[in-house]
């Protein structure tokens, strides 16, 4: 046997049973002929080259859709498809890397204002929500659901299509509505907290939550406008007209409605003191007149003698007045040119 025979006997031997020594398998060797040996095909695993697929982009993007949809085997089967195709990995890898660039640029730079910070954090915290919404809304309510459905019916359509159609149009409202208005609102009363105790035997149970969570949100955004937006503006304005109105009012009420009173009513009392001893005059004339002439009638029965009777008296009673009034004029100037 020829040297290279040999060393190939003892490469056979050692490739059978790798834990046999390498000097017995020399010593118990056996010539097989080279020429009768056949080529053995060698295959290789899937699942290995699939494991050792080299991670790309998709691999690693998260997203509430896409991970919804690679539960289902088609999905994933069609996307394990794509991932083998060098120009879609390509594509999607840059995307997604530019993508991560300019987040990386408009968060972290200094240069960047924070108002264009703040609405992009908004617009990524929008685009992610309504990604949730998505998945949650049409692929796992509603997709999954019918689907779930459509097997309990023995894949037979029916009346139940009517009445799923319409409860998921009534759980849709209620996701909503705990989104955009119970959360935002911090509406904590609102929220039934176990709708299954509401939802048994009925065919339309999200219909019922809904009935309830809408009489919920009704009752709790009134109370909590009272409490938090109505009573506090009240204490404001009140606090509010303490410290601004309050001290202006007391200052104009003191400095000038109360002078402009008080001078009115000076004036006033000035005018008083004119007119009132003419008024009081005018009420004695008239009342001794209206005596007088009563007097007159009662006596001669006569109107018209009653009045030439009564403009008599007057007319002696007048200067009679006249010549007090003199009287007291002169002793008056008797007194002050003593004094």
């Amino acid at each position: 046997m020829s040297k290279s025979k040999k060393q190939q006997q003892i490469k056979s031997t050692i490739a059978t049973d790798p834990n046999q020594d390498t000097t017995d398998a020399i010593e118990n060797t056996v010539d097989v002929p080279i020429q009768n040996t056949v080529d053995v095909p060698i295959q290789v695993d899937d699942n290995n080259n699939n494991n050792n697929h080299q991670e790309t982009q998709l691999d690693t993007f998260h997203s509430p859709t896409l991970s919804q949809l690679q539960k289902y085997p088609i999905v994933q089967k069609n996307l394990n498809h794509l991932k083998n195709y060098k120009l879609f990995n390509t594509i999607f890898d840059s995307t997604v890397s530019n993508a991560r660039k300019l987040d990386s640029y408009l968060i972290n730079s200094q240069s960047t204002p924070l108002l264009i910070k703040n609405s992009y954090n908004w617009f990524k915290s929008g685009l992610y929500k309504i990604d949730e919404l998505f998945s949650l809304l049409f692929l796992q309510i509603g997709l999954e659901a019918i689907i779930s459905e459509w097997n309990n019916h023995s894949n037979r359509p029916g009346i139940w299509l009517a009445l799923f159609y319409i409860d998921y149009l009534a759980n849709v409202t209620n996701i909503l509505l705990k989104e955009f208005i119970v959360k935002p609102f911090k509406l904590n009363n609102t929220l039934v907290e176990n709708p299954s105790n509401i939802t048994d035997n009925v065919n339309l149970p999200h219909v019922n939550e809904l009935s309830i969570l809408t009489k919920n949100i009704s009752k709790d955004i009134q109370s909590k406008v009272q409490s938090d937006y109505i009573n506090p503006t009240k204490d404001i304005a009140i606090q509010k007209y303490e410290t601004l109105v309050k001290p202006t009012a007391d200052k104009l009420q003191s400095e000038i409605l109360d002078p402009t009173r008080e001078k009115i009513n000076a004036q006033i009392g000035k005018i008083d003191h004119l007119v009132k001893p003419t008024y009081n005059s005018a009420i004695e004339t008239y009342q001794t007149v209206s005596t007088t002439y009563e007097n007159n009638l009662n006596k001669t029965d006569s109107v018209t003698r009653a009045m030439v009777a009564t403009g008599r008296d007057i007319g002696n009673l007048t200067l009679e007045k006249l010549k007090q009034a003199t009287q007291d004029t002169k002793a008056e100037k008797q007194e002050n040119k003593q004094n």
